[in-house]
């Protein structure tokens, strides 16, 4: 069956962006988290489902999550990995940065 993993970053993007929801909405922080590792998981059956983004290289694409989100994630045999999950308001530079230390970090330790 396949599955999806996510990255320490990816885990970390996903805590942060529920802190964040959670200064206003506890229980909404709860359900949107939940919402988002449901399509984490949904990825995993479809990989080629998102745009790829050549800028990143090594298959990594990418797909909208609830309009201000975007998951960066990266096509496996076993599945997908999730490498980050950025506010699509943030500069395209900052993203590209983030995501390509996430995959060469999840590179490294893959070897």
């Amino acid at each position: 069956m396949p599955r999806c993993r996510l990255t320490a970053a990816a885990d970390r993007d996903i805590e942060q962006i529920s802190d964040y929801i959670a200064l206003d909405d506890p229980e909404a922080a709860r359900q949107f988290v939940s919402r988002l590792r449901e399509r984490c998981e949904s990825l995993a059956f479809t990989p080629l489902a998102g745009r790829s983004y050549p800028e990143l290289g090594w298959e990594v694409r990418r797909v909208p999550f609830e309009g201000s989100y975007l998951i960066f994630y990266r096509p496996e045999q076993s599945g997908v990995t999730v490498l980050n999950v950025k506010h699509g308001a943030m500069r395209p530079e900052t993203i590209r940065k983030q995501v390509r230390r996430s995959r060469t970090d999840h590179d490294r330790k893959s070897s």
